[in-house]
Formats: C-alpha cells, sequence, structure tokens
C-alpha cells in the first residue's frame, strides 16, 4: 500500500472496518486453493476469472473487520502478500485503499 493509501486509512484510525481484496494469477486451481485459504480465515471470497484479462483469475472479496491503525494494516498486507506468493498469485496491494470499508 502506498503512503497515500495509509494516509487515507488514517481518517478511520480506531475504528474496525472491512477492506476489499483482490489476488491475480494466471492458474485456476491456485486461485480456487487460495479461495479456500481466505475463506478460513472467514473472508467473504470468490474467484474467478478475469473480466479484463480471459487469462488471468481473481480471488476478491472483503476481510472480518480489521482495526484501521498502521502496524495492523501493514501486517495485515504483509500476510496477504505471502499468502500471494505462496499460492502463486498476485496481491494488489493497493486494494485496501481503494475500496476502504464496509463499515460495521
Amino acid at each position: 500500500m502506498t503512503r497515500q493509501g495509509l494516509a487515507k486509512l488514517r481518517e478511520y484510525e480506531g475504528r474496525e472496518l472491512r477492506l476489499e481484496f483482490f489476488f491475480y494469477t494466471n492458474n485456476p486451481a491456485n486461485a480456487e486453493a487460495l479461495n479456500a485459504k481466505l475463506v478460513k480465515f472467514g473472508y467473504d471470497s470468490r474467484f474467478g476469472e478475469s473480466a479484463d484479462d480471459p487469462a488471468l483469475f481473481v480471488t476478491t472479496g472483503w476481510t472480518t473487520p480489521i482495526r484501521m491503525d498502521e502496524p495492523t494494516v501493514v501486517d495485515w498486507i504483509e500476510t496477504m502478500c505471502r499468502l500471494g506468493f505462496a499460492n502463486d498469485a498476485e496481491f494488489d496491494s493497493n486494494s485496501g485503499a481503494h475500496k476502504l470499508a464496509k463499515q460495521q
């Protein structure tokens, strides 16, 4: 996430909000395996073919509520990056800031 994205999150400091996430891969089995792991986290997750590029598969959804402070959000981003790497998928680290928060 960019510094600008983190600055936007500061507007919500102390609140617990849901973040939208996106992962991209060229293998549908990787998208499905990643989706299963995200569902185990309790996230609302789904996967399918990318609308923009039929050679890509997207895993997307919303987190459970996450505390909006820099250490927590940075830790979440790092976890998502590692999860993407382990499943041969790219985590879009800017997605959470772009479509910030389904309020709980």
